[in-house]
């Protein structure tokens, strides 16, 4: 019998504002505070236990850290000039244009900054871990309200 676990816990909250193209052009820059949650399913082994949260919880929160408290840009957007400038990011579409601190970005490898995108981006970094515990399937949720959330999903099996 397959056995579904889910994480929820508030460490893998993280707020961050972000750069986002909606029909080729740069949404106003806004920030969200976004929740994770991670879904794992497999069979409960003799113990019990589906998965051991000690291995897991490091995984997540390696995922989340670089996204904490930071801008998020997209590395891909056709359009969007990401262009270092001394300690600053030159970050331009259309006739938009943020100089920010590049301490304070992280660039993604992606199209958009999407919750579908922020999903699936996430549940590629935990991957790695997941696969070797036995699992046959993941899922992450990120939520940027209540109601509001996007879902990625792998088969591990």
């Amino acid at each position: 019998m397959l056995t579904t676990l889910e994480m929820a816990r508030a460490e893998f909250g993280f707020y961050s504002a972000h750069i986002a193209l909606y029909n080729g052009e740069v949404e106003p820059l806004h920030g969200h505070t976004f929740q994770v949650t991670l879904r794992v399913s497999g069979e409960p082994d003799s113990s019990g236990m589906v998965a051991e949260f000690s291995k897991i919880k490091p995984a997540m929160r390696d995922a989340i850290a670089p996204l904490r408290r930071r801008t998020l840009v997209p590395g891909h957007a056709p359009g969007l000039q990401v262009t270092p400038e001394q300690e600053s990011l030159s970050i331009s579409c259309g006739r938009k244009r943020y100089l920010l601190p590049a301490e304070d970005v992280t660039v993604l490898p992606l199209a958009n900054t999407t919750l579908e995108a922020l999903a699936g981006y996430l549940l590629d970094r935990v991957l790695p871990q997941l696969h070797t515990t036995g699992l046959v399937a993941a899922e992450l949720q990120i939520s940027e309200l209540p109601g509001t959330a996007a879902t990625a999903r792998a088969n591990l099996g």
